[in-house]
C-alpha cells in the first residue's frame, strides 16, 4: 500500500465541468484519449473493449445525437428525485428509455464528452475502449448541484436492472455530489455506500474522481468512499495537477490533460484546455472496459492490481503543515503494461488467514498491485508471543514470495512514548500459492528448517450484519510519525478482529489480539480487551496450542473517525492514537 491519509477537508463544491472547448490551431501537446492511458497496443491486439458497456452518470445530460455517440448508446435514463430544478424531460423524478438523458449541446458538453472519451472512434480523436457501448444516466439537484439521492438511485438502477441487460464493466460518476469528506457526511451514507459496494462485488467498478479542489492529502465526495474507485488526474508529463485533489488513498491517476482531443458534439476536432479528475475517471472507466475485455471474469479488485502494477510512481507532495505523510506516490496508468500483469480472474483476500487445525495464531495478508504485505504472528522457541513482516513480490500467477524480518527495541505496546525500532534482520522466506482468493498453501524456509502450511481465510469473528455503514477499510494501519508498529484490522458486517503489533517493555516484538462488535450502526466504535498469548507454535516447529496469558492493555477503544482513518485508545483511556491506512506499493 501507499501511505497519505485523507483528512476530513471541507471546501466548496461545485461540478467538475469542462473548460470552454477550443476549435483553434491544436498545440503539439494535444492528446487522443487512448494515448493518455496507453490504449492503442491493447486495441491492435483486439481489445478495444467489445462486448462492454460502460455506465456514464452525469448532470448535464448528453447530446446523444453527437457523431460519436452514433450506434454507442444502447440506453438511457434519468433521476431527479429533488424535483428541483426539473430537468427529466417527462416533467416527473425518473424516466427511462430513449430521450431520457438527452440534453442540447453545448449544455450536455461534460456527460458528452466523457462518453466520447471512453468509446469515441473517431480517428482525429480516438477514444480508449472504441468497441464498447455507453449507457447515459442524466442526475439532478438542488442548486446546480448533483444530489446525492438522485445519484444513488442512478447506481441502484444500475445494480438493478441495467447490469442484467448488458454487461457492465464499469459505472462512471464524474461529478462532485453536493457534499465535501468528513466522518459524519454522504462519504458513508448507509444506503448510498451499501450500492457502491454490492455494485463492486457484483463485478462493477464504481469509478468516481477525487475532486478538483487541490487537495494534496484528501478527496472530496464521491471519491472518498471505501468501496469507490477514487481516481485522480495528472497533467501531461506526468506533472500533478494542481487542481486534482491527491491522497494515498486514490487507487490510481490518469493523464487528464490538458488538450484532451474530442469530436463530440458536431463531430469536428476540438480540444478540452483543461485537466480535471473527471476525464481522468472516464479515461479510466475505458481502462476497465479493455481489461474486461481480455479477461471477462477478472474481479474488480483484480483489474486495479493490474492497473496499479502496469502503471508509473508519481510523486506527490503533500505542503498541509503538520501533515504525517508529506512524500507519496500514486501509480499513473498504462493500459497496454496493465494487461501483462492481468493474469488471474482474482487476487488474494485481505485480511486474516489461518490453518483452521492450528489455532492460536495466523497471519495477515493484503496486496497492492503486485506487492503483497504479509504478516505471521507466531511464538519464539521461548514461548514469546512474536511477529514477522514483509514486503512479498508476485513472482507468479497468484504466487508471491519473499523475506519476513523481525524487529526490536521499539515502542511498547500501549505507551504514550515513541522509540524507534531496529531491525533484527531476516528470520526466514516465504512464498505464498493461491488456489483461490480464500486458500492457499504456505512454504516456509527458516534456518531451522521447512514448514508447508494450508491456509484458508480466518472469519470466526464475522458477526452474521451485512454492512456498518461507517466500517473502516481491512488492511495494515499505522502511524506514519512514528513507523515501526501499528495494528492488522479486518471488519466483517459490524465485526472486527484486530490485532496490535508493537512491542513489550524490554524491546521484544510482541503482539495481542482482539475482536469485538461495534455498539452502533450509525458509527463505528468497538470496546474490546486484547488478548496476550505465549507457549504456542513458532514459525517452523510442530504445533503446540498457546495459553492466555492476561490483557496488558486493559479496555481499548476502536473507532473509525474518518472514512480513512482509525483511532485506538489504549490503557482504559491514557493514550491514544491516530492510525492511517498503510501504503507499501512504491
Amino acid at each position: 500500500m501507499r501511505l497519505t491519509p485523507s483528512l476530513p477537508k471541507l471546501a466548496p463544491i461545485a461540478l467538475c465541468l469542462a473548460g470552454s472547448l477550443s476549435a483553434s490551431a491544436f498545440a503539439q501537446s494535444s492528446l487522443h484519449p487512448a494515448d493518455a492511458v496507453n490504449a492503442r497496443p491493447a486495441q491492435a491486439q483486439g481489445y478495444d473493449g467489445h462486448g462492454t458497456t460502460v455506465v456514464v452518470i452525469d448532470s448535464g445530460g448528453f447530446a446523444t445525437s453527437s457523431p460519436g455517440l452514433q450506434g454507442k448508446l444502447v440506453g438511457e435514463a434519468c433521476f431527479n428525485i429533488d424535483m428541483a430544478p426539473n430537468i427529466c424531460p417527462n416533467g416527473q423524478a425518473s424516466q427511462l428509455g430513449a430521450g431520457a438523458a438527452t440534453a442540447p449541446w453545448p449544455d450536455s458538453s461534460h456527460g458528452t464528452e466523457i462518453a466520447e472519451l471512453i468509446v469515441g472512434s473517431n480517428a482525429g480523436a480516438m477514444g480508449v475502449a472504441p468497441g464498447a457501448t455507453i449507457y447515459a444516466i442524466r442526475v439532478g439537484g438542488l442548486n446546480g448541484k448533483v444530489s446525492p439521492v438522485s445519484a444513488r438511485d442512478a447506481l441502484s438502477y444500475v445494480y438493478s436492472t441495467v447490469r442484467n441487460q448488458f454487461n457492465v464493466a464499469a459505472v462512471v460518476t464524474p461529478f462532485v455530489p453536493d457534499t465535501a469528506e468528513s466522518g459524519t457526511d454522504r462519504c458513508t451514507e448507509a444506503t448510498y455506500r451499501y450500492t457502491v459496494d454490492v455494485l463492486r462485488d457484483a463485478g462493477i467498478g464504481v469509478v468516481m474522481g477525487a475532486g478538483d479542489s487541490g487537495f494534496t492529502g484528501a478527496l472530496q465526495f464521491d471519491g472518498c468512499r471505501l468501496e469507490a474507485v477514487a481516481v485522480a488526474a495528472f497533467n501531461q508529463g506526468d506533472v500533478p495537477s494542481p487542481t486534482s485533489n491527491y491522497s494515498q488513498n486514490v487507487a490510481f491517476g490518469a493523464t487528464a490533460g490538458p488538450n484532451l482531443l474530442t469530436a463530440a458534439g458536431d463531430g469536428s476536432i476540438k480540444t478540452i484546455p483543461d485537466s480535471s479528475t473527471a476525464w481522468a475517471a472516464g479515461l479510466s472507466a475505458g481502462a476497465f472496459a479493455i481489461l474486461k475485455t481480455y479477461r471477462p471474469n477478472a474481479h474488480v479488485d483484480t483489474m486495479i492490481a493490474a492497473l496499479q502494477s502496469g502503471g508509473k510512481p508519481i510523486a506527490i507532495a503533500d505542503p498541509t503543515p503538520g501533515s504525517p505523510l508529506p512524500h507519496y506516490t500514486i501509480r499513473r496508468i498504462d493500459v497496454a503494461n496493465a494487461l501483462t500483469f492481468l493474469t488471474s480472474d482474482i487476487v488474494p483476500e485481505g485480511g486474516f488467514w489461518w490453518n483452521p487445525s492450528e489455532g492460536g495464531r495466523g497471519y495477515f495478508v493484503d496486496v497492492q498491485g503486485n506487492a503483497m504485505f504479509f504478516g505471521a504472528f507466531m511464538y519464539n522457541g521461548a514461548g514469546q508471543p512474536e511477529w514477522y513482516v514483509g514486503r512479498l513480490t508476485q513472482t507468479g500467477n497468484l504466487t508471491y514470495a519473499g523475506a519476513l524480518n523481525l524487529n526490536g527495541g521499539g515502542q511498547p505496546l500501549g505507551s504514550t512514548t515513541y522509540v524507534p525500532p531496529s531491525s533484527l534482520g531476516t528470520v526466514a522466506t516465504v512464498q505464498l500459492s493461491f488456489v483461490g482468493d480464500d486458500t492457499a498453501t504456505l512454504t516456509i524456509q527458516a534456518q531451522d528448517g521447512q514448514k508447508v502450511v494450508a491456509i484458508s481465510r480466518y472469519r470466526y469473528f464475522y458477526d452474521g450484519n451485512v454492512f456498518n455503514p461507517q466500517r473502516p477499510q481491512t488492511g495494515w494501519y499505522w502511524d506514519p510519525t512514528k513507523p515501526g508498529s501499528g495494528v492488522a484490522f479486518e471488519v466483517l458486517g459490524s465485526s472486527m478482529f484486530l490485532v496490535p503489533f508493537a512491542y513489550d517493555a524490554s524491546g521484544h516484538a510482541q503482539w495481542t489480539a482482539a475482536q469485538g462488535n461495534s455498539i452502533s450502526t450509525t458509527q463505528f466504535l468497538v470496546s474490546t480487551q486484547p488478548v496476550l498469548y505465549a507457549n504456542g507454535q513458532t514459525l517452523t516447529g510442530p504445533y503446540v496450542p498457546p495459553q492466555a496469558m492476561g490483557q496488558p492493555l486493559g479496555t481499548i477503544t476502536v473507532q473509525a473517525m474518518a472514512p480513512h482513518v482509525l483511532s485506538v485508545v489504549y490503557n482504559n483511556g491514557s493514550s491514544w492514537v491516530t492510525y492511517m491506512p498503510f501504503r507499501y506499493l512504491d
